[in-house]
C-alpha cells in the first residue's frame, strides 16, 4: 500500500488514510476529479532536473507562484494576479510535463491548482480552465463515459488525446480492453490497410463506423471490443479527425471530442474478413456538435497557432 511522503512539501495536502482500506486513501481533489492520484503521491520530491525540462520547470514554478499570490487573503494585487494566473494556466495547456515535475511543484495538491477551481470568488472561466488543466494532468483514458472531457474539446495530435485521457491509443482508432469493451473511437480517414476505405458514414448525431477487418474468418481484437460495448450497452466517446474527409462535421485541424454515442445496431458487411459496421447514435441531452458557428472548435486561434507551429517544423505530422 502506498504511503504519503511526509515532508514540509506535503503540509496541507489534505490526503488522509483513515483505515487500512486503500480506497480510503484519498484527497478532496481525487473526489472532485473522479481520478486516483495514487501515482502522484507515490513520487518523492526531487531536486534533480533534466536540461530538457528547464523551460517547463520554470513555467510550472511561475504557475505555482501565481496561485500562491492569488490565494493570499486580502491580496492588493489580486485582480492583476488573476489575469496573470489565467494566462499561465492557458500556457500550461501546451507544456510537456512529467509526473515528477508536477509532484515537485505540488500542483495537484489540494492547496494549489485544485484550490483555484474550488474558490467561490474566482471568475467562472478561470475555475473551469483550472479544472480542465487538473483533469489533463490526473486522469486515465481507460474509463467508460465522458471522463470529464468538455464537448468540443480539441487536440492538434492524437498523442495529446492520450495524455488527456480522451483516447487510449496513440495510433489506433479504437481504444478498449478485453472484457470491458471500447471506451472511445476516432472517426478518421478510414483506411482499411489494403488500399481501400472502410464504408464509414457520418450524419452527425448518427454514424456508421466499421471495426477493423479480421483474418482467416476470425473477428479482430478491436472489432471484438466494439461488440462487447454493444453487448454491455455502454456509451463510448466519439472523436472526429480532420482526416475524416467524407464528413462535413470534421474539425478543420486535429481532433475534436464530440460527445458520447451508443452502439444501437451492427451489421456484417463481409463475413470472409469479419467486417462489422456499427450504427452509433449520439446520447441525448448533450450540447450540439461544435463543427460550425461561433462555438466552432478548433477556434481560429487554435488553427492559426497550430499551423504556425507546423510551418516552423516544430512538429512533424504524418498524414495517412
Amino acid at each position: 500500500m502506498p504511503q504519503t511522503v511526509q515532508s514540509d512539501s506535503d503540509v496541507g495536502s489534505e490526503r488522509t488514510q483513515s483505515s487500512k482500506d486503500p480506497a480510503a486513501f484519498t484527497t478532496t481533489t481525487e473526489i472532485l476529479l473522479g481520478a486516483s492520484l495514487e501515482w502522484y503521491y507515490k513520487l518523492k520530491k526531487s531536486v534533480r532536473r533534466s536540461r530538457n525540462s528547464a523551460s517547463e520547470d520554470a513555467k510550472l514554478e511561475q504557475l505555482k507562484s501565481f496561485i500562491e499570490l492569488v490565494l493570499k487573503p486580502n491580496s492588493p494585487r489580486r485582480q492583476e494576479m488573476t489575469r496573470q494566473l489565467t494566462t499561465a494556466i492557458h500556457d500550461a495547456m501546451f507544456l510537456s510535463v512529467t509526473g515528477q515535475l508536477l509532484r515537485d511543484h505540488r500542483l495537484l495538491h489540494d492547496t494549489y491548482l485544485p484550490a483555484v477551481f474550488r474558490h467561490a470568488d474566482f471568475p467562472d472561466y478561470l475555475k473551469s480552465d483550472a479544472q480542465e488543466l487538473s483533469f489533463k494532468w490526473a486522469r486515465s483514458a481507460a474509463v467508460v463515459g465522458n471522463n470529464n472531457l468538455v464537448n468540443g474539446q480539441w487536440w492538434p495530435q492524437q498523442i495529446c488525446m492520450v495524455r488527456d485521457g480522451a483516447h487510449g491509443s496513440a495510433m489506433g482508432g479504437i481504444a478498449g480492453r478485453s472484457g470491458e469493451g471500447a471506451w472511445s473511437v476516432v472517426m478518421s480517414s478510414g483506411n482499411a490497410g489494403n488500399g481501400e476505405k472502410y464504408p464509414d458514414e457520418d450524419h452527425g448525431d448518427t454514424v456508421r463506423y466499421c471495426g477493423t477487418d479480421g483474418e482467416n474468418g476470425k473477428i479482430s481484437e478491436f472489432t471484438q471490443r466494439l461488440l462487447e460495448t454493444f453487448q454491455y450497452a455502454n456509451p463510448l466517446r466519439l472523436i472526429r479527425s480532420s482526416n475524416c474527409v467524407h464528413s462535413r462535421f470534421r474539425p478543420e485541424e486535429g481532433f475534436r471530442y464530440d460527445g458520447l454515442y451508443k452502439i444501437v445496431d451492427v451489421e456484417i458487411l463481409d463475413a470472409s474478413i469479419q467486417r462489422h459496421r456499427f450504427k452509433l447514435t449520439r446520447v441525448s441531452g448533450q450540447d450540439p456538435i461544435r463543427f460550425a458557428g461561433p462555438g466552432k472548435r478548433p477556434t481560429p486561434q487554435e488553427v492559426m497557432t497550430w499551423r504556425e507551429l507546423h510551418a516552423s517544423k516544430k512538429f512533424i505530422v504524418s498524414r495517412p
